[in-house]
């Protein structure tokens, strides 16, 4: 398996946040911990290294090298020192089996009840928008185009109004970033 150490620089150059991974791990978000990876590639630098534990040593040096935002010490928004973590981890069936029991009747995926509709509508009852959100919420649905200008038609949109070029072009960035050669080799 191959390792690494990234980083993401903000446009001046300086790093945001520091992880160690595998695959495709340093270009996609960490939608767990709320951190999003640079938009422009280029802003993302990887190290690659013989095995985990260096990744890992590296990945902690350079944590402490720029310091944490939450500690005052520095500009990382990392929330630990790093060097946590296990890759390939695999739950066991019994593990499986209590964090499926501990979710079940937590609405993930159920349908609610009619109880439940009515009192959710209830608390919402009698409360109005400021003209200013309201006017956002219009504006927002007449879009014409996505955030990156792609064409808001019909056949470029997918179910969630999501923009199909884009997840196209997220796509080839991951499937180019997975089979990039290890330079050390």
């Amino acid at each position: 398996m191959q390792f690494y150490t990234y980083l993401w620089l903000r446009e001046d150059g300086s790093p945001y946040y520091i992880g160690k991974g595998n695959n495709g791990r340093a270009f996609s978000n960490h939608l767990d911990t709320k951190q999003y990876r640079p938009k422009d590639p280029d802003r993302i630098k990887v190290q690659y290294w013989s095995d985990e534990a260096t990744a890992l040593s590296y990945e902690m040096y350079l944590i402490d090298f720029w310091g944490r935002v939450d500690l005052g010490t520095g500009c990382l928004r990392n929330r630990t020192d790093g060097g946590d973590g296990i890759s390939g981890y695999r739950f066991s069936e019994e593990q499986c089996k209590r964090l499926s029991e501990s979710h079940k009747g937590q609405g993930l995926g159920q349908k609610r009840s009619k109880e439940s509709v009515a009192k959710s509508a209830k608390t919402r009852t009698g409360t109005k928008r400021s003209l200013e959100t309201r006017q956002k919420m219009s504006t927002k649905k007449k879009r014409t185009v996505c955030h990156r200008g792609h064409p808001r038609t019909p056949d470029n949109v997918t179910k969630c109004r999501g923009c199909k070029t884009c997840y196209s072009i997220r796509y080839q960035e991951r499937k180019i970033e997975s089979v990039r050669p290890n330079p050390q080799k």
